[in-house]
């Protein structure tokens, strides 16, 4: 038998992981954008809720990767 405070530690940390699952989301959805190059960090911020700050420090990930794999390659 569970007791009140396992229901709301329980509840807490399913929470907490649902929280997580979201923001991995937006996360991804705002590095397919950057990589479509369509709009402003601006916009993808509004359309991700994240900060344009996290929007850009995204974008300086992508490129740093990009120019990691294109070394790779030649």
């Amino acid at each position: 038998m569970q007791n009140e405070k396992g229901v709301t530690t329980l509840s807490k940390a399913i929470e907490e992981m649902r929280k997580e699952a979201v923001e991995k989301e937006r996360v991804q959805i705002a590095i397919d954008m950057i990589k479509d190059g369509q709009l402003s960090f601006e916009k993808i911020s509004l359309y991700t809720k994240l900060t344009v700050e996290k929007i850009k420090e995204l974008a300086k990930m992508q490129d740093t990767a990009g120019k990691t794999m294109n070394n790779t390659i030649k």
